[in-house]
Parts: C-alpha cells; structure tokens; sequence
C-alpha cells in the first residue's frame, strides 16, 4: 500500500496539484571560465546599463501581463508601480552587471509565490524538464536554446553565492543533522524535527531516521513532527510520512490563473465564470484571472500506520514542499496543526520560467493562484494551524501543553 501512497503524492507534485522547489546548482567548469575570460562581478554580461533596464521592463511587463498574483501583490505593497521606477532608476545608474541583476532579482521576490533568478543550474533543469509531464519539454527547449542561458546564470549565480560562503556544489549539502528525533516521554510523547525536505537530502539516510522512529513510535500515545523553518524543497520528500496517515481520503485542489502566455501549460480547464462559490476568495484578484482547474485526488496510506495522535508544528516560513505536507496532514483531519500560518504556495504546478532578452538570465515566477477550502489565497494567506501559538510561545510549547491538557480530561 505504501507504493500507492507514493504514486499519489508523486501524481499531486508533478502533474497539478503541488509546486515543488528544485535547489541544485552546479559550480562545473565556472572557475574557468572567470579566468580565462578575465569576468568580475561588475562586467561578467558584458552589458551596459540600458540594457538590464530593457531586461527589467521586461520582466515587469510580463508579470502583469502573467503573474495571478499581481493585483494580490499590489495589496501587500500599493505602490509597487513607483518601486519599479525606482529599482529601473537604481539599475540604470549601476556600472555593476552583478549589482543590476542583483535588483532585478530583489524587486521579483516582492511577489508572492515562488520568484527571482534560478539557483538552479540550467543543464540539470533541462534535463528534468525533459523527463516530466505536460509542456515541461517546452521549458526544455527555452533553457537549452541560447547557450548563455546556462552560462550566464550560472555565472551571477557564482558570484552571488560567493558573496556568503566559499562556493560548493549544493548537492553535497545533505547532512545527518536534518532530522532529530527524541522521546520526550516514554511511550507518551515522541518528536521528530525535519529541517528540510532538500533534494540533497532525499535517500536512504534520511529515509532509514524517519522510518526507524516511526517504527520505534508506533505505539506512542503522541507523535510531534515539527517541520517550523522548513522552507520546502522537493515533494518527493512527503513520501517519507506516510506512516503518519491512518485512512484514505480524497483532496480536492482548485488553481486559478491568467492565461496571457501561458496556453498549454494546463489540461482540463474551465473558465473562471465557472468557478464556484467561495466564502473568502478575494473577488478582486478574481476579476484578473480567466482560468482555473480542479483536481481531486486519492491518497492511499500506508499499511502499518502509527497508532497514537498525530501533531504537525508549523511556522510562517513554511513553503512550498513543507506547505504540500502542511495541506496533506490538514486534509487529512488526522493531525492537529499547531504554530502559526504557512507561508503557503503549495497548491499549483511548478513555477514558469522567464529568460530575459538581454542578459540572459533564467527568471522565475508562480503561475498558479491556488485556492485554499475557504477560497482564500494560499500563497498570501497560506495554511491556519488549528491551534495557534500564542506570541511569544513557540509551537512546541504549545502543543505540549495541548497534550497535557488533552491528558487530563
């Protein structure tokens, strides 16, 4: 049966349902080419100012033209036009190509969803796009078709990462400190602490901790999986879980969107007159938008699940992957969320990639406006604990005291 659950939650992360983050990137041959083409920080384009000024106009056109989460965005920061006039001031008066893409990239992640230049390298995403569903090969192409795409990314992309910490490829990022795990008291109370859901660690190292404790807690009264901080990763990680699920149970996603560029890239849709009645969906971001799609899916659980109660702690920096586990548990109706609200942005498919004019550089944003139940925006609004952590009170304080109160009644 756990193969089942696999096959489900891989069919959410990639087919519709689940944006999942890739974070790999590649130092290959860079070094390089620095040294032979004699690059800095300030000329590595080769481009004079105007034309990271067409990039970033660029980039801006496209996302109103694009983005579903314009005018929500615009709720967040109402002056966003005159932030742009100022980042384009700021752009065009940099002698500095790192300093200039570096803005662009600072103005796009003011959006919601997932935004701003890729870390990923452009060959390994080619050929992941290659081999996923729907247009993804569309993606392919467009990042293999100017051989500056790769090089020129990967290149702000250095530099970037040098300005923190000694370059290393991401891939050897995994660590035996990702998950800990401890019984607070026996047979009572058990914890497991997940600080990622990387693909650098996803294998057989991180899987044998989780299952050797979910083995080792099946018969706990209580079992805490605290996922705070937990900014996302890959979807493939949730596989891990499913332990934690006792029943089947359906999921039943909406994602709207504004077509503008992005015909093709969906199946099955409807438009957005046709979109049913929500409590809390913000009818002026619906006014924008001019599609949306259903999906319903089956989760099919594991054989030997956990018996005790199930407690998930969330924080406001849970996105994306975290947020695909986040939504999964509080479908469910098994585990009792505690914390604070997500971060979100994990109902939809993985983001659109822009490749500007110019420069080159592969830009990223969101496509998919996905709804949670009330029909509030899960990228703004993310997922609600079903007991929120007073301020000042971290999540797990919380649930402790939950379940001593739970324990005396």
């Amino acid at each position: 049966m756990k193969n089942k659950f696999l096959a489900i939650i891989c069919t959410l992360a990639v087919c519709f349902s689940f944006a999942a983050n890739l974070n790999v990137f590649c130092a290959e041959n860079i070094n390089d080419i620095i040294i032979s083409e004699h690059l800095t920080k300030e000329n590595f384009l080769s481009l004079p100012s105007e034309k990271l000024v067409e990039d970033f106009e660029y980039y801006f056109k496209t996302m109103k033209e694009n983005s579903p989460f314009f005018n929500a965005t615009k709720r967040h920061i109402p002056d966003l036009e005159k932030q742009f006039e100022e980042y384009k001031k700021k752009i065009s008066e940099s002698n500095s190509n790192f300093e200039q893409l570096h803005l662009i990239d600072e103005f796009a992640n003011k959006f919601l969803g997932h935004n701003g230049v890729i870390w990923d390298n452009c060959s390994y995403m080619a050929n992941f796009f290659e081999n996923m569903m729907l247009n993804r090969k569309t993606w392919s192409k467009a990042l293999e078709k100017d051989p500056l795409t790769q090089r020129n990314t990967d290149l702000y992309n250095y530099f970037r990462w040098n300005e923190a910490i000694q370059f290393r490829d991401l891939e050897s990022e995994g660590t035996t400190e990702n998950v800990e795990t401890r019984i607070i008291e026996p047979n009572k109370i058990a914890y497991m602490k997940v600080k990622s859901f990387s693909t650098c660690n996803i294998g057989p190292h991180d899987e044998k901790i989780i299952s050797d404790f979910f083995e080792e807690t099946k018969n706990c009264d209580n079992i805490i999986i605290d996922i705070t901080g937990n900014g996302g990763g890959s979807s493939s990680y949730v596989n891990y879980f499913a332990p934690l699920l006792k029943h089947n149970f359906e999921i039943s996603s909406y994602a709207l969107f504004k077509m503008g560029d992005n015909e093709g890239y969906f199946n099955e849709i409807q438009p957005i007159d046709k979109l049913p009645e929500f409590k809390n969906l913000n009818l002026e971001d619906k006014k924008e938008l001019t599609h949306f799609a259903k999906r319903v899916q089956l989760i099919l659980t594991a054989n030997n699940p956990i018996k005790g109660k199930v407690w998930l702690l969330i924080d406001n920096r849970v996105f994306s992957a975290s947020e695909i586990f986040t939504i999964l548990c509080k479908s469910s109706k098994e585990v009792t969320l505690v914390g604070k609200a997500t971060a979100g942005d994990g109902i939809g498919i993985d983001p659109i990639y822009i490749i500007l004019p110019n420069s080159k550089v592969t830009i990223r944003y969101s496509i998919t406006y996905g709804l949670n139940e009330d029909g509030s925006c899960n990228a703004e609004c993310g997922t609600k604990p079903d007991i929120m952590s007073p301020d000042g009170e971290d999540p797990l304080t919380t649930c402790l005291k939950a379940i001593r109160k739970q324990s005396d009644t």
